[in-house]
């Protein structure tokens, strides 16, 4: 079964103030211009056994008490997400097409992932915050950062951890503002470029860490930074099948 508002801008609201939407096959579904507003006290979705299935054009907000985990078929515009700051609490959103954040509207949790299918772009607006207690983990082939001021990406807890990655194992990653633009393509033929935007877009506690990569999905990375020093204020950690600079001076600082 469905809930649907059509192709239009109409908005689906499902509230419940004493448990959790759950999963039962459906698919909560508006088009452009529309809402998808889902809150509950407890928990939006599950890890198991599934997520809320939503679709359309319309702008997904969510907020609950504890974990939220939704799943959206084709491009998705997150509004405001709001997920549980309790140990263990995570704000799960997966898209099968692009992710862009909104203006305005940030995504708060103890743990918060974004998740998009390979050759997929995530956006975040320049007035979007992503504030987690203790992990941000952002999963995409190609990213535009934008945050900036007192919007950023950020994990408020000590040894807290921000991690970025591809979806696809041996995608090439450039560093630095000479990294350029995004290239979609099937693993090393991709290009995750992250420029001085999205890397001043990024904030970890003191003692926190930024990572770039993992151990399963990582390609070759270049620091490209117009012949100068890249400075990362943070601890670092890069998982990278080769390491290299692309000029003379080009260098990495943290």
């Amino acid at each position: 079964a469905a809930l649907n508002a059509g192709d239009g801008a109409g908005t689906v609201a499902l509230d419940t103030d004493s448990g959790s939407l759950t999963d039962s096959g459906g698919t909560v579904k508006a088009g452009a211009g529309g809402t998808i507003d889902l809150d509950a006290s407890v928990s939006i979705g599950a890890s198991s056994p599934g997520n809320i299935e939503t679709s359309g054009a319309a702008e997904v907000d969510a907020t609950a008490g504890t974990n939220v985990y939704i799943n959206h078929t084709g491009n998705m515009d997150v509004g405001t997400v709001s997920g549980g700051l309790a140990a263990g609490n995570t704000v799960s959103l997966t898209s099968t097409g692009t992710m862009t954040t909104s203006a305005g509207q940030d995504i708060t949790g103890r743990n918060v992932v974004l998740t998009l299918a390979a050759d997929k772009l995530l956006t975040v607006d320049a007035a979007t915050s992503i504030t987690a207690t203790d992990s941000v983990n952002l999963i995409s082939d190609e990213m535009e950062l934008n945050s900036t001021a007192g919007d950023i990406i950020s994990v408020t807890s000590g040894g807290g951890a921000i991690t970025l990655r591809a979806v696809e194992d041996a995608t090439l990653l450039k560093l630095g503002s000479g990294a350029g633009a995004d290239v979609s393509g099937a693993g090393a033929a991709g290009t995750l470029a992250l420029d001085s935007t999205d890397i001043a877009a990024l904030s970890v506690a003191v003692i926190g860490q930024l990572q770039f990569g993992a151990e399963a999905q990582d390609g070759n990375t270049t620091i490209t930074n117009g012949g100068a020093a890249l400075t990362i204020n943070a601890p670092l950690v890069i998982y990278s099948d080769n390491f290299g600079f692309n000029a003379a001076g080009d260098a990495l600082s943290t």
